[in-house]
Parts: structure tokens; C-alpha cells; sequence
């Protein structure tokens, strides 16, 4: 069942299940989470993209079992994200601006380590990155 709340004042959302055809782009806010979600990419190639925002909420995006079908995901400040059990395809462009923890991730099935984390994803800043 694909649903969608917001909380009051609209800084926190969840979004369950929903299948983001043409990517998530220009999100702002905090404590968003996105269990069991899919993401596609737009016309911009963005499967996911939350702004940097200078006097924008702090807090953590929670992303859980989701899927990335390639694109991009760029991740602007000052929130941090979580990625648990998330799958990503081949080639995605993953870049950070901020804090990320990834938890069980796979790229292809892969499982992302230490090791190949620069492999799975070139442009992605390691020194942003908690690996679990």
C-alpha cells in the first residue's frame, strides 16, 4: 500500500511504499523517512535530491529497503541521512554534502564496504561517510 503523512507544519514526512518514477527532487525539511520506496530518476537524471539550506532544519532523512534504479542522489546539509538495507544500481551518481550512514547497502546486490565504496560510487565523499 503506497501512503504519504506529514506531520504538522510540514518538517516531518513518510512516505511508505511509493514508487518515485521520476526521481525525488528539491527536497527540503527534516525527519523525512522513506520505508520500502523505489526511486526512479527524472528528465535531470535525479532519483533523489534534497537542497542545502543555510538555515534549514537539522534532524535525519531515513531511508529503509528502498531501491535506486540509477540517476542521482545528492544530498545537500545541514540534515544528516540514514540508508539501511537500500539497493542501488550500477553507475549511480551518489554525492554528499553531509553526514550519510550506510547500513547493510548494495549496489547490484553487492554489499558496499570499505573497500569498494570508491568503485560503487567514484564521486562519493568517504570522509561524509559511516559505513555499518
Amino acid at each position: 500500500q503506497d501512503t504519504a503523512t506529514e506531520e504538522t507544519g510540514g518538517t516531518a514526512s513518510t512516505f511508505t511504499n511509493v514508487t518515485f518514477e521520476a526521481g525525488f527532487r528539491h527536497g527540503y525539511g527534516s525527519k523525512v523517512v522513506f520505508p520500502d520506496c523505489t526511486f526512479g530518476s527524472n528528465t535531470e537524471g535525479y532519483a533523489l535530491h534534497f537542497e542545502y539550506d543555510e538555515v534549514g532544519t537539522a534532524g535525519e532523512i531515513k531511508l529503509t529497503g528502498c531501491k535506486f534504479l540509477g540517476g542521482k542522489v545528492h544530498l545537500g546539509g545541514p540534515r544528516t541521512y540514514a540508508f539501511t538495507n537500500c539497493d542501488f544500481a550500477t553507475g549511480t551518481d551518489f554525492q554528499v554534502w553531509t553526514g550519510v550512514t550506510l547500513n547493510g547497502c548494495t549496489v547490484n546486490g553487492v554489499a558496499v564496504t570499505a573497500e569498494n565504496m570508491a568503485t560503487l560510487f567514484p564521486k562519493l565523499d568517504a570522509t561524509k561517510v559511516t559505513l555499518k
